[in-house]
């Protein structure tokens, strides 16, 4: 997507998909995205708040959509191309409202670090060759050299938990917090190492 992509990437997080941002070329950002197939247990789930992401992509300048379809029970697979300007894209722009944990989480960050300033909206972060979006940024008021980034996970597997821990070690990235939500794993499985 090329234009005003950075909300499209905050609103796939806010709806938890698992989802890995890269720069792309001529200013285009690429972000891919996991199919409800990488968590068996919660397919529907996933697959509305994916969907959920479709009438934003009009929002950009310019975009994209490729996505590979592998129907339930079969191993034939297919390819999906939607472009700007194909019929079903026309522009519009949705509403980003954050959630309800996001406010809540702010609401006691605000209410608990009196001496932080805390950010809403803050830069992205280059990490081993993709971007991190983080939800939070709080920076002390008395030294302002020191802060902290938080990111709120939503769905999430293992090796994606793995992957994105591994890229911010690479890339010195050690001011940043991952809330992850137990229930929405791939399956009942234990937090990865670190």
């Amino acid at each position: 997507a090329w234009g005003n992509t950075a909300a499209r990437v905050r609103q796939a997080r806010r709806s938890g998909l698992i989802c890995v941002a890269r720069p792309g070329p001529d200013g285009a950002l690429d972000l891919e995205l996991s199919g409800p197939a990488a968590l068996f247990d919660k397919t529907m789930i996933y697959a509305r708040a994916l969907a959920s992401l479709l009438p934003q992509l009009g929002a950009c300048e310019r975009f994209e959509l490729r996505a590979t379809i592998t129907l339930p029970g079969s191993n034939d697979s297919g390819t999906l191309l939607l472009r700007t300007g194909d019929r079903g894209t026309r522009p519009c722009e949705l509403a980003s409202h954050e959630t309800k944990l996001e406010a809540r989480l702010a609401h006691d960050l605000r209410r608990h670090l009196k001496s932080w300033e805390l950010s809403t909206d803050p830069t992205p972060v280059e990490a081993a060759g993709i971007l991190i979006f983080p939800d939070f940024e709080l920076r002390h008021r008395g030294d302002p050299t020191r802060s902290w980034l938080v990111e709120i996970v939503g769905f999430w597997t293992p090796s994606y938990l793995v992957t994105k821990l591994e890229r911010l070690e690479l890339a010195g990235v050690r001011n940043l917090g991952l809330g992850v939500a137990a229930k929405k794993s791939s399956a009942a499985r234990e937090l990865p190492a670190g």
